[in-house]
């Protein structure tokens, strides 16, 4: 079963929170919330991430790995690591999920 969009979002911004990283959500995703809703098959998150947020923010995404790993596309993940140059992240996150 997929989960509801604003759930998952919801538990990335959790997630985000409870290790300190300031975030908001943007784009159609929250002006549907909060204003007109319009069709949109993505969420875009802004995170002031620092590097004393990396060990607990991989526990954090191996553990979203883990649990929706048959809903997520992959090769969405893999085309845009290396683009953003996180390949080593995501391999670090994909690692924990198997730990």
């Amino acid at each position: 079963m997929v989960a509801e969009p604003a759930l998952v979002v919801a538990r990335l911004a959790r997630m985000f929170e409870d290790v300190g990283i300031r975030n908001f959500i943007g784009g159609s995703f929250a002006s549907s919330l909060y204003g007109i809703p319009r069709a949109t098959q993505d969420v875009d998150i802004v995170a002031g991430l620092n590097y004393e947020h990396v060990d607990a923010l991989l526990r954090d995404v191996a553990g979203l790995l883990k649990v929706q790993e048959a809903h997520l596309d992959n090769g969405y993940l893999d085309h845009w690591a290396p683009v953003l140059e996180v390949m080593d992240l995501l391999g670090r996150a994909r690692a924990e999920r198997e730990a």
